[in-house]
């Protein structure tokens, strides 16, 4: 593949990379590997910010261990690379909270009087909301000055920063990486249509909901259908899992239902979604972004059954292979599972739902974007 002018690109990036494996990560090594096609692998200089593998907690909220590790190891790190080399470019994820934003800001100034370009990607609703009319302080117009462009992951979502310019914002909408794109299809059950909840274990997410739904539907047509959970449970949700585990269960002599548990594998998760029919993410979560699952599945072919909640509206706009259902009501969710069965043969929604996501959602078109911004 041709490179785009590869030696007038010096890119520093720092970013948090697997593991653990998280939206932010996933959606990180993507736009990573994408800057790497376009100007080369020694073009692109990674500092890694991690924070402890083990932990897995709500966007914006302050974690002492991450601040302090960034304070102590990876702000003097950044400071002196940005010193001692020459960069065009400062790729980052910008923090969630004011007292993260303080330490971007440290970051940024010595980024502006090297003469290099600082280019923020947000990967959380909790960052925009820093932003809104009411909650806006010096610390927030500082970040705006200093910034070159900032990423939003939708038009919503930059809706609550109307204080950046225009000229300043761009929209590139996630995009998969490469482990878990599709390959050769798997042949699916024609006897049963698959439904898969795939995403972390926060009770917002609805999880709880579609498990609640089950009993819902009518006995004639509950044989037709098979549901799977897999995802990742976070630190703060333990305590509901031995519920949800024993609910499985029950639930087993009478449903065809498993749980996988988490997924690290990508392409095992590929495979996953390759022997379903429907993604089922009844989503309320208080910092929902833009769903990598629902992205991920539309790439596979599945069908979503989803909350208008956060960017899905606009991830999905015209879609027609799209169950809407309101937040924790499982008796919608049911009513929506047992409507597939009117659908008929399920080819058209996944040629719909691939057709949507090469449209929005591909590699390419992120790359296009990323050729833009990286001027």
């Amino acid at each position: 593949m041709h490179k785009n002018d590869q030696h007038d690109r010096n890119i520093l990036a720092l970013l948090r990379m697997a593991p653990p494996i998280t939206g932010e990560t996933i959606g990180n090594e993507a736009i990573l590997d994408l800057l790497k096609e376009m100007y080369g692998e020694n073009s692109i200089s990674l500092i890694r910010f991690n924070r402890r593998r083990h932990k897995t907690r709500a966007s914006g909220t302050l974690d002492v261990y991450d601040l302090t590790h960034t304070i102590v190891f990876v702000l003097p790190r950044t400071l002196a690379t940005l010193i001692l080399k020459r960069f065009t470019h400062f790729y980052f994820v910008p923090s969630s909270n004011r007292l993260g934003l303080t330490v971007d800001i440290l970051i940024l100034i010595i980024a502006r009087l090297t003469g290099v370009k600082p280019i923020a990607h947000s990967r959380s609703g909790a960052f925009t909301r820093s932003f809104e009319e009411n909650n806006i302080t010096k610390i927030e117009e500082t970040f705006l000055k200093l910034v070159h462009k900032v990423i939003f992951l939708s038009y919503e979502l930059s809706l609550p920063a109307k204080r950046i310019d225009e000229e300043k914002c761009s929209v590139i909408f996630n995009t998969i990486d490469e482990a878990v794109m599709p390959h050769a299809p798997v042949q699916r059950d024609s006897n049963k249509i698959s439904v898969l909840f795939a995403g972390n274990f926060y009770e917002s997410k609805g999880y709880i909901d579609l498990l609640d739904s089950l009993e819902l539907i009518s006995q004639e047509h509950k044989d037709r259908f098979s549901f799977t959970f897999c995802g990742l449970w976070p630190m703060s949700e333990l305590d509901k899992q031995q519920n949800f585990l024993v609910e499985v269960e029950r639930l087993k002599t009478n449903y065809d239902i498993r749980y996988l548990g988490p997924i690290t594998d990508r392409a095992q998760l590929s495979k996953i979604y390759s022997q379903s029919d429907f993604l089922c993410l009844p989503t309320y979560y208080p910092v929902e972004a833009q769903p990598r699952s629902i992205i991920e599945a539309m790439s596979h072919g599945l069908g979503i059954i989803t909350t208008a909640h956060a960017s899905i509206p606009e991830m999905l706009n015209g879609a027609n292979f799209v169950k809407w259902v309101k937040a924790k009501s499982p008796e919608q969710i049911a009513s929506a599972v047992e409507s597939i069965l009117t659908v008929g043969s399920l080819d058209q929604t996944r040629r719909d739902s691939i057709a949507h996501y090469l449209k929005y959602f591909s590699r390419e078109s992120a790359r296009k974007k990323l050729e833009y911004i990286f001027l």
